[in-house]
């Protein structure tokens, strides 16, 4: 990813139901997202080996490989794309707090409203674009960044610290 490379932000969603992943694919088209899919947490994790993700999307019920232990084996690969999971039914203490410990970005329940889906998409996709370009523009010494850059990387990183409580109190106050 270029530093400057933000509007070509690529998301991955992940769902077995080809009526939701439908409905997720074209969310993320309409916003402007390249857009990947799987069918399963394996399938997807193997597409994460290969490419760089500004958000995923996954379901967390599934064959072959769950939502939860997808996102276990990505952390576990050291990958910090900002995940949320979409779930049919409530999570359940258990499972909220093992995706919590796992670093999960966000939760969406079915039914969604498209509010909801669009405005944690953004968030999640841009969480995850800074993270990105941070981890870039730190690669490169600074004493050769640009003010503008030095600029930049102060904006993210201070993003990337309020982005996720921001974001829960806007859908707090949407609720």
């Amino acid at each position: 990813m270029d530093i400057q490379d933000e509007n070509n932000l690529h998301i991955l969603v992940v769902d077995d139901d080809e009526n939701v992943l439908e409905m997720l694919i074209e969310s993320g088209i309409e916003l402007g997202f390249q857009v990947s899919s799987a069918q399963d947490g394996h399938a997807a994790l193997k597409m994460c080996e290969d490419q760089e993700f500004d958000a995923i999307f996954s379901d967390i019920m599934m064959p072959v490989m769950n939502g939860l232990d997808f996102l276990a084996q990505l952390r576990a690969q050291g990958k910090e794309t900002p995940v949320v999971l979409v779930t049919g039914a409530g999570l359940g203490r258990e499972n909220t707090l093992a995706a919590v410990r796992l670093g999960a970005f966000d939760f969406i329940e079915k039914p969604w409203s498209m509010v909801a889906l669009r405005d944690t998409m953004c968030m999640a996709s841009e969480f995850g674009m800074r993270q990105r370009r941070v981890k870039l523009m730190l690669a490169i010494p600074e004493s050769e960044r640009t003010s503008h850059q030095k600029h930049q990387l102060e904006i993210d990183q201070k993003f990337l610290m309020l982005g996720p409580v921001v974001h829960n109190k806007k859908r707090a106050a949407s609720a």
